[in-house]
């Protein structure tokens, strides 16, 4: 039997992104039974129209609850095998659904597809990467990052220099577009994301987690969503983006007694 799908969006003034994603994902991959949850953590924006217009069931917090929490809020009320957890500025290209479920309907082994990203000119956009190192991390968040000309361990940490033209396992992806089986959300509680990241690293932590408990995070080139990528945490050292990237870091650290890496039993 087909799997269903979830798809699941959180908002936070994305109207105007909405706008264009919703009416793709209805259209696309027809034959698949589906649902959309769109989760609005901004609640001055009315997104009723909207997604009355696409079929997508809407549900409005009243608060900000941040990304992750947001996502979980969506999965309560999801029926779906399959969870896709999408940016509200992530939108697939033809086939690239079908693609990621028919993937996960042969290969029990794994819990999370990352697609391939790119960007609206058609680039390759690095989503993929290695887990943190310590100077992997400073590098990351320092003000003298060039990303021209980074130092070796850190073109490591990005992959930049690795074939990403083949499916094969990664440590984790930035989570802009993300299909997560029921079957390991269940595993890991009934949630897609540990609701203590308000924003930033619950996807390095759900990867982590998905290897943990003995399933791979597969990278799948041939399924290619186009994601508007703007890296808000990299601005200013004291932007609020980056604030919350920083607390989320720490709780990162804090939970996992430092920074982990891939679990050897589970390495490729």
């Amino acid at each position: 039997m087909p799997s269903k799908l979830s798809i699941i969006l959180v908002a936070y003034q994305s109207g105007e992104h909405l706008a264009h994603t919703l009416p793709v994902l209805k259209t696309l991959d027809e034959s698949i039974e589906c649902e959309i949850i769109v989760v609005n953590n901004f609640p001055e924006e009315d997104l009723g129209g909207l997604c009355k217009r696409f079929d997508a069931k809407l549900i409005t917090p009243g608060e900000n609850l941040g990304f992750g929490r947001g996502v979980n809020l969506g999965y309560s009320q999801s029926s779906g095998d399959i969870i896709l957890v999408c940016n509200p500025d992530a939108t697939p290209q033809t086939g690239a659904i079908s693609i990621a479920l028919n993937f996960l309907d042969k290969h029990d082994e794994a819990g999370i597809i990352c697609p391939k990203l790119i960007y609206p000119d058609g680039s390759h956009q690095q989503s993929a990467r290695r887990f943190y190192t310590w100077n992997a991390a400073l590098y990351a968040r320092s003000p003298f990052r060039n990303d021209d000309d980074p130092p070796g361990y850190f073109r490591e940490y990005m992959m930049t220099d690795e074939d990403f033209s083949y499916t094969r396992d990664i440590d984790w992806a930035i989570g802009a577009a993300m299909f997560i089986t029921r079957k390991l959300a269940e595993e890991m509680g009934g949630i897609i994301f540990d609701p203590r990241y308000f924003l930033y690293f619950e996807d390095v932590d759900l990867c982590y987690t998905c290897w943990r408990l003995g399933y791979s995070v597969v990278y799948l080139p041939d399924a290619v969503f186009v994601h508007h990528y703007e890296r808000k945490s990299k601005k200013s050292p004291l932007s609020k983006a980056n604030m919350h990237h920083l607390v989320s870091f720490v709780k990162f650290v804090a939970k996992h007694g430092g920074l982990p890496s891939r679990p050897e039993s589970e390495a490729e």
